[in-house]
């Protein structure tokens, strides 16, 4: 399984360097322990995880293909696909063009392909899926600017999710942007509770709000360099332009978002010295930003980092945490991730207390599940 909340390539890009290269500048890498966690998996014996598997992906007859329980039952589906085409085509579904709050699904032997932005409809500016099951297949144009707005996709064994292929990815012309909505917006405080309360019986073991799969995804965006070390000292804290030393990667442009690295670490506040900056111009070995730097870099010290991809995951509200979304990829060794962006994502901040939902036997009514919320304490040394 692979979970993310955050990403890149830096990694990738660090590690294919040489192996002098690597221990000169091992140093200078923080890596984090990740926590051990336990895999969902479709071929597993533990009940506990079985029931987890049976919580988001349901239970799928063989003979029929009808998937009850779980996040995206049949039962619940209220739009699906009866022919391959594109997703803004009526004739593509079964109730027309998919709409706001619709639980959507991808029928096997279909392929939809989402080729313009399926977030607006010419009625109404914002639509928002509850959920998109994907038994079939769903797919990106590479060619054209597109956007889905949805609270949970479900990609089943036998589904395919497509943002790109490494033979046609995402071309650098056009963004494919998959963004998990906030279906609190525009709730009245009493709104929200019952929102909460609905959420909480449709999804108890919080799985939702995100992209969960056990089938096969290709997510490749347009290659972007990840980053270049710095090779003269930008000590120009308060200047709007900077020069690297060497030329300015190609595929760097104007509007990308930077990060240049600090010579401190993060205080206890979550304070450094990085400067997140934008490109306003590009000449040669030049960068010319929309806004001045606030500090000073010493040269082979930083390294500059360009955020930017054209294949991306994002939450609605990424302020509040626990409203962002987050993946899930499980099960399926077929998932393949290449310069793609994950902004926003990721529900728990390890420096606040988070609930954990633990399902036991109802005592007072034999033969039926509670849920019981736990509060995680927090590790003062391990932040």
């Amino acid at each position: 399984m692979v979970m993310f909340s955050h990403a890149s390539s830096f990694a990738r890009s660090w590690w294919n360097r040489s192996r002098k290269a690597r221990r000169r500048d091992w140093r200078d890498l923080r890596v984090e322990a990740l926590e051990v966690r336990v895999v969902m998996s479709a071929s597993h014996t533990n009940p506990a995880m079985i029931s987890e598997h049976l919580a988001v992906f349901g239970s799928r007859d063989a003979a029929t293909g009808i998937v009850t329980g779980g996040l995206v039952p049949n039962s619940e589906v209220n739009n699906f696909s009866v022919a391959s085409g594109e997703w803004d085509d009526p004739a593509t579904w079964s109730d027309g063009v998919p709409d706001d709050e619709d639980n959507v699904l991808i029928s096997t032997g279909t392929v939809v392909t989402i080729d313009s932005d399926a977030s607006v409809s010419p009625t109404d500016p914002r639509v928002a899926l509850r959920t998109v099951r994907v038994d079939g297949e769903l797919e990106f144009d590479p060619h054209a600017n597109t956007k889905l707005l949805v609270d949970t996709i479900v990609v089943q064994g036998s589904g395919v999710f497509e943002m790109g292929t490494e033979a046609e990815p995402i071309d650098s012309t056009h963004r494919a942007r998959v963004i998990f909505a906030d279906r609190k917006i525009g709730l009245s405080p009493a709104e929200q509770a019952d929102f909460d309360h609905e959420q909480f019986h449709w999804d108890p073991l919080q799985f939702s709000h995100g992209l969960l799969s056990h089938g096969s995804v290709s997510i490749h965006g347009a290659h972007v360099t990840s980053f270049v070390s710095g090779q003269k000292p930008l000590n120009v804290a308060g200047s709007k332009t900077f020069d690297l030393g060497l030329p300015v990667p190609a595929d760097w442009k104007v509007g990308d978002r930077l990060i240049i690295s600090g010579n401190t670490g993060t205080n206890a506040a979550g304070v450094n010295q990085d400067d997140e900056v934008q490109i306003a111009g590009i000449n040669g070995n030049v960068i010319t930003l929309s806004a001045p730097l606030k500090y000073n870099h010493a040269k082979n010290s930083s390294y500059v980092a360009d955020m930017n991809r054209n294949a991306t995951f994002e939450s609605e509200t990424p302020g509040i945490i626990a409203r962002r979304g987050h993946i899930m990829f499980m099960h399926s060794d077929h998932v393949e991730v290449e310069s793609a962006g994950f902004y926003g994502l990721g529900r728990t901040d390890k420096r606040t207390v988070i609930d954990d939902v633990v399902l036991s036997e109802d005592l007072d009514d034999p033969g039926h599940i509670t849920a019981d919320v736990l509060l995680a304490d927090i590790n003062p040394s391990d932040p």
